[in-house]
């Protein structure tokens, strides 16, 4: 049974709005009236139900509607030599619906057209409502649904007519009887709109809007739930023996229906929010998390898919939009790295309003120690001095001098502008940090930006090995990779990408090193950490690195030490050189400007060692998965 919620005409005017022109309404048909027919003989009630809502007095009902309007209804009979009850209400129901449209149509006032139309199908909602009678609101219904399902070239009219209809029908008679027949008639629609071969992928989301208009879900009716889980099994091809290929508006479609249906009792609802992240449906996936709140893997996937493609304002949201709902894992981390974020675009911009920033980490910690039970991926007891340290080498990287003292002399930082106080910074971070100098010889690298020196660089690459670790940086403002880096044990490239793919030679030179790199199956091996989202964006960085071709030569380092430790799955790559290699990486410019040239010391130190850490952590991790 559904739940029953009260609307509102906000609500409708806001996700319902209607086009400055309506389509017009195409003749009655013969497949109109007999997809009514098949609803109506679908429509299956409860026994008492069945007693208050006469198939009879639905029709005098509608009729009575057309009489009042002085509307000529055309032959119940037209398509049948014996028309039946149900025959003759849907072909009465074409003659309201027609009469509906009408009165959309012929709203005066072409200038504020939507008001007026709204007016106007306010009250002749109310009359068909016939002082909301049981026949009334069920008469309302059919007409609003036959008013969605009618194909036509551009039914978005006719659609939002269709569901202001229904959540007006809802705003006023919220009572258990309209709910009982709201989802036995969206049932019966249902399994006839999954039956017809003319019911097109795209109009998934007509269903999806009717079930939120009418509170309708299929929590308790396993039936529906499994009509739905076939119909996503087929567009979002969750089989993953099938082939297929899914667009994103026909993804979109899919999932605005699982979210509104809640299938979860046959199927996992993480699944759905993967794909929703695959295709860029951030909204999707996020309404597939508010539908399913006795599922935090959800959440985690959710979570899991915004920290990858550093989307950390909106990891940050939802972190606390869902804090109780498995949010609470993430939600420091995610609250940190919005921060990083944030501190290091206002310093770019010329603003220094870093105090905001440090105050919202501070309270994001107190809120996680105060949960006694919540496990977090960031430690709540150094946070605070993590965000204030990072701040403070920001300011001063950049030159803030100023700015530097004011803010430590804010948080009571100890803070000295002399080289004393500097080199002991630096050999404090040194003890605590992995190092360049310690792991490679001579200095970091040179960002590679002619096509000449990539080449010379792959070739000394490949004399030194066949397996390479791999990482990228970027922004989230741009669309491909700001820097690529590919390490040996003994050597490390970076790679300008953005230079290089802004010339033919350099298109040309990507093609015959990276793209090559990556699809040298099996004769090479690429490794990265979590990269499902690197190869995404590199993917969009060029035609160079082949979009149409699949990637068989990379292993992921964190899938293959979760494979040992299944505690590993949740450590990010700073905790797991830790655990490999006996100190973490220093992710404090993590956060920063890649698109920038030239990149600092500081920059070039962070993108080598996130690319080489990988490689060197990979052997270790194959000797102990072979020992085990």
């Amino acid at each position: 049974m559904s739940s029953m919620k009260s609307g509102s005409a906000g609500d409708v005017d806001n996700h319902h709005q209607f086009k400055n022109t309506v389509p017009s309404l195409p003749k009655k048909s013969k497949i109109s009236q007999q997809r009514l027919e098949t609803i109506l003989r679908c429509l299956s009630l409860p026994i008492d139900a069945q007693k208050e809502w006469k198939p009879a007095d639905i029709l005098s009902c509608l009729q009575s509607f057309l009489s009042a309007r002085g509307t000529i209804q055309s032959s119940p009979g037209v398509y049948n030599t014996e028309p039946t009850i149900h025959s003759q209400i849907a072909a009465t129901v074409l003659d309201v619906r027609s009469e509906f449209h009408q009165i959309i149509v012929s709203s005066p006032l072409r200038k504020n057209w939507r008001a007026e139309s709204r007016k106007a199908l306010e009250a002749a909602t109310q009359a068909l409502l016939l002082g909301s009678t049981s026949s009334g609101r069920l008469a309302t219904l059919l007409v609003g649904h036959s008013l969605a399902l009618e194909p036509c070239k551009d039914p978005s009219g006719n659609r939002a007519i269709a569901s202001a209809m229904v959540a007006i029908l809802f705003k006023g008679n919220n009572t258990e009887s309209l709910g009982i027949v709201s989802h036995g008639l969206f049932a019966a629609v249902f399994r006839e709109a999954t039956e017809s071969i003319k019911f097109q992928s795209n109009d998934w989301r007509i269903l999806a809007r009717l079930a939120k208009a009418e509170q309708v879900n299929c929590l308790h009716d396993d039936q529906m739930a499994g009509k739905v889980v076939t119909i996503l099994g087929q567009t979002l091809g969750l089989n993953e023996s099938d082939q297929v290929v899914v667009s994103k508006s026909d993804a979109s479609s899919s999932l605005a229906l699982a979210a509104q249906l809640q299938p979860w009792q046959l199927l996992e609802p993480q699944r759905l929010v993967k794909i929703a992240i695959h295709h860029d449906l951030w909204h999707a996936a996020e309404q597939i998390c508010a539908s399913a709140p006795d599922h935090p893997s959800a959440v985690d996937a959710l979570l899991e898919g915004a920290m990858q493609t550093q989307r950390y304002r909106q990891a940050d949201q939802f972190a606390t939009t869902f804090y109780e709902q498995g949010g609470k894992t993430r939600y420091l981390e995610a609250r940190y790295l919005h921060a990083c974020s944030t501190i290091t675009k206002v310093i770019q911009k010329g603003a220094i309003p870093l105090i905001k920033q440090v105050d919202r980490v501070d309270k994001a910690a107190q809120k996680v120690v105060q949960s006694t039970t919540t496990t977090t991926t960031y430690d709540p007891s150094t946070v605070g001095t993590e965000i204030r340290d990072y701040a403070l080498q920001q300011l001063v990287g950049t030159g803030n001098l100023d700015a530097a003292q004011r803010f430590a002399e804010t948080f009571d930082l100890e803070y000295v502008l002399d080289q004393e106080a500097i080199l002991q910074a630096q050999q404090a971070r040194r003890a605590t940090y992995l190092q360049f100098e310690d792991l490679l010889p001579g200095s970091p690298p040179d960002l590679l930006s002619s096509p000449k020196a990539l080449l010379a660089a792959v070739q000394e690459l490949e004399e030194d090995d066949k397996v390479f670790g791999f990482d990228t940086e970027w922004n989230q403002e741009h669309g491909g990779v700001d820097v690529c880096q590919i390490a040996s044990l003994k050597r490390v490239i970076l790679i300008d990408i953005p230079t290089l793919s802004s010339t033919p030679e350099g298109a040309d030179a990507l093609e015959k090193t990276i793209g090559r790199l990556f699809a040298s199956f099996p004769a090479i091996t690429m490794v990265g950490f979590s990269c499902k989202q690197d190869i995404k964006k590199l993917r969009t960085s060029g035609s160079w690195f082949g979009r149409s071709q699949p990637v068989k030569n990379v292993q992921d380092l964190q899938t293959l030490a979760a494979s040992s430790d299944h505690k590993m799955s949740r450590l990010g790559l700073s905790r797991v050189c830790e655990r490999y290699l006996g100190k973490p990486l220093d992710k404090s410019e993590q956060c920063s400007q890649w698109n920038e040239r030239p990149l600092s010391l500081r920059q070039r130190t962070y993108a080598a060692l996130d690319a080489w850490t990988v490689r060197a952590i990979y052997d270790k991790v194959k000797d102990t998965t072979v020992a085990s």
